[in-house]
């Protein structure tokens, strides 16, 4: 923080940020909001008592709880409520004044409240911002804006940079001016750098391009924007299009590194969210940015779904080139049946001696074990060879793709053979190349017949790039997923400017020694332990790895097990939902969550829903049981404990609407017959808790959410396990679907179509 006088800086807990920036008290203050901002220390308390009006005293207490809360100062014509005064009251040992408002403690004083508040921000180590902290908050928000795609939480962000740092908070308004100038300077930055790269006159070319359309009538940025529609060799061929038209207008070339993706993507989806006519009204400077970041990001897409289905194709070649050697299975289980007659056969002729039986049996043996023994895999690529054609056309439109790799590369060298093969039109592999794509292609890839040599190396070409791609060994330049892991460091010149700023903030020195000897020194006497655990036999090292001589358990203490039964005794009674939520109403876990405060209570349900869901593995069957009300069961479900616990306190953040709407919605579901409660239908009902369902499928890994909706009809042979049996902690089973869901949770959870095909209504 520049400055003659650097104040230590304190970060802001998430709870504590929609208090930044009020400019009111708000009406309703519970207990742990009065001990966390209306509570003071002993030398906050010198400082209040030094004044000696009690009025002038407790206004000074509530000027410095105020700006603890807010980070800013307290106006004269803010009301404040009854609690607070008592409170305050409290705390200083003062009869609490019968006012209602600072106007009647400052009435005709507004020197004696400026004076207070001056002394309020001073006594807790606030100052007001200088030009000189104003012209670094724009230098820090330029600096964030690099990092992020997402400039709606600039907001809070600053509001919490400002408190962090000791410095008040300012108005609104102001707060904007200084985001919208960094974001200016920002946009400025960036297609200065653009402009540089590739010249004013591309970038007009690229914002009239943009408005064209294809030979279909299809416009230009729909065309680029549109999603795959399934996995294809078309739609490889449709994103080969895309490349090509791209890397035509000059796309692909000369991208600077300092508009990082963050960038691109932000202005990229304002570019393609945003009307035509809608983009005529914008300034031209932002016009250019936005044009040329959707290109590039087009690019990039296009580029990460064609490899990404490129992988995919891969592996459906040799899934299907299995199954199609399967018969082969059938000849090998016939070749056997045939043995084994044979050899019953010699068994059962009577005519036979001992001589010529042993014979007979070396004959019929050594022509068996004279068949080689062939595996599926090998009979998989067999049939690859003999069916070149795809892989060859793929091939072909793969090599226009700049593949690179940071070193020398087997698939990068294979490429480069292939793009020379088929530029002199070969159909066969003249000489054996030396490239190491694996040992099970070299076999067919060294045999006589070269033109299967050449589909052997097509493949093995294929198959080593696919996992290339995997390990990131070969990247490619415009991509989001498949690009080189150089481009996630900072670049080289980047980090000789700012590697001292690195340094301070890391509280780092600049001579690695004075970090790694230390390090290394610790890690020598460490070493040295074990050797000398080892020597004495305390830790045994074999093939298996290295094994720690088991201790005897220590016999648990009798008054940690009489206060584990004091505190499972004095828990309150009620199911894990009713206790967490309860907690919840008093600490507010839910707004670290959201980062905010919920909107509503259907908002904290599925908050607390999705918490369990991920927690305990619950599949949304399991979820909508605690979900759904049922009247007839003993313990209510997640709903109803919303109901009966939140409906008080969380109606006081949303207002009086939020309070009408807890009883409304509490009114619904205590009369099932009621449809249409509030003018919300029954359908409207089903597609919010449907949408809910699939929220907690979503954390549930390996289960599509049909499967795990639809488990009570699953098709005969459909491949579900039912209930699947898995141990808990202490190793004691227990079923994950223990029993059937309830019908009124499957109904809503169930998809529209469903619905119609029945021919009812919920």
């Amino acid at each position: 923080m520049p400055g003659s006088k650097t104040k230590t800086r304190i970060p802001v807990e998430h709870w504590r940020a929609p208090f930044l920036g009020l400019r009111d008290i708000p009406a309703a203050l519970d207990d742990f909001e009065l001990t966390t901002f209306f509570s003071y220390s002993a030398a906050e308390l010198a400082v209040i008592r030094s004044l000696r009006k009690p009025l002038h005293r407790i206004g000074l207490a509530l000027h410095m709880g105020f700006i603890r809360m807010s980070g800013r100062t307290l106006d004269a014509v803010d009301r404040i409520p009854k609690v607070l005064w008592s409170h305050l009251g409290t705390q200083l040992g003062i009869e609490p004044p019968e006012m209602g408002t600072l106007r009647s403690l400052y009435i005709d004083r507004m020197r004696t409240l400026s004076e207070h508040q001056q002394l309020a921000y001073r006594t807790l180590g606030f100052q007001q911002m200088t030009e000189h902290q104003r012209r670094y908050v724009v230098r820090w928000l330029r600096e964030t804006l690099n990092g992020r795609s997402d400039h709606t939480s600039l907001l809070p962000e600053t509001k919490r940079w400002f408190y962090d740092h000791r410095i008040l908070q300012i108005a609104p308004r102001e707060l904007k001016s200084l985001i919208a100038a960094a974001l200016k300077d920002h946009e400025a930055q960036l297609l200065k750098a653009i402009e540089h790269a590739y010249g004013q006159q591309k970038l007009q070319e690229w914002d009239s391009a943009l408005n064209s359309k294809t030979a279909d009538g299809t416009p230009l940025q729909s065309w680029l924007w549109a999603a795959p529609l399934k996995q294809s060799t078309v739609q490889i061929t449709q994103f080969f299009f895309i490349f090509d038209h791209l890397r035509t207008m000059g796309v692909a070339d000369h991208w600077p590194t300092t508009v990082n993706d963050a960038a691109v993507r932000y202005y990229a989806r304002r570019c393609a969210h945003r009307a035509p006519s809608a983009s005529k009204r914008i300034t031209s400077t932002r016009r250019s940015l936005e044009v040329a970041c959707f290109l590039r990001y087009a690019l990039c897409t296009s580029s990460d779904q064609l490899l990404l289905m490129l992988r995919r194709w891969i592996r459906k070649m040799a899934n299907d080139a299995a199954r199609e050697t399967t018969p082969t299975y059938a000849d090998a289980h016939a070749k056997l049946r045939e043995f084994a007659l044979s050899v019953g056969k010699l068994a059962k002729d009577e005519d036979l001696s001992h001589a010529d039986l042993k014979s007979k049996l070396v004959e019929v043996t050594t022509a068996v074990l004279a068949d080689p023994k062939i595996s599926r895999s090998a009979l998989a690529r067999t049939y690859l060879v003999d069916h070149p054609n795809q892989s060859r056309a793929l091939l072909g439109r793969l090599l226009t793709l700049p593949l690179a790799a940071q070193a020398d590369h087997p698939v990068i060298q294979a490429l480069e053979v292939l793009r020379k093969t088929y530029a002199a039109r070969a159909t066969s592999l003249a000489t054996t190349p030396t490239i190491k794509l694996g040992n099970r292609w070299q076999k067919i890839i060294a045999g006589a017949d070269r033109q299967k040599a050449l589909a052997a190396f097509e493949w093995a070409t294929l198959f080593a790039l696919r996992m290339a791609l995997r390990n990131g060994c070969v990247y490619l330049d415009h991509s989001f997923v498949f690009r080189s892991q150089a481009t996630l460091f900072i670049v080289k010149e980047d980090w000789q400017k700012s590697r001292d700023m690195h340094y301070a903030q890391l509280g780092l020195s600049k001579d690695p020694k004075e970090t790694l000897e230390p390090l290394a020194e610790h890690l020598e006497k460490r070493l040295q332990d074990f050797a000398a655990a080892a020597s004495v036999g305390q830790i045994q090292i074999d093939a298996d790895g290295i094994h720690q001589e088991r201790k005897a358990a220590i016999p648990e203490d009798v008054r940690v097990s009489a206060l584990r039964r004091a505190l499972m005794d004095g828990r309150p009674l009620g199911q894990l939902p009713e206790i967490v939520l309860e907690i919840d109403s008093a600490v507010r876990f839910s707004w670290m969550l959201l980062g905010r405060e919920p909107n509503s209570r259907r908002e904290l349900l599925m908050v607390y829903a999705a918490v369990f869901a991920h927690g305990t593995l619950m599949s949304a069957s399991d979820v909508s049981r605690r979900i759904q009300r049922q009247p007839g069961r003993r313990h209510p479900g997640l709903q109803a404990v919303l109901s009966h616990r939140l409906c008080g306190r969380y109606a006081q953040w949303s207002g009086s609407a939020g309070a009408q709407g807890c009883r409304h919605e509490r009114h619904s579901h205590d009369q099932p017959g009621n449809g249409r409660a509030g003018g919300q239908g029954a359908r409207g009902q089903a597609r919010r808790c449907r949408n809910a369902g699939r929220v907690h499928l979503d954390l549930v890994a390996g289960r599509h959410w049909r499967h795990a909706l639809h488990a009570h009809h699953q098709r005969a042979r459909g491949g579900h396990s039912g209930p699947v049996q898995r141990p808990d902690e202490a190793r004691v089973g227990w079923q994950a679907v223990c029993a059937a869901p309830d019908a009124a949770a499957v109904a809503v959870l169930r998809p529209p179509r469903d619905r119609r095909r029945a021919g009812r209504a919920l």
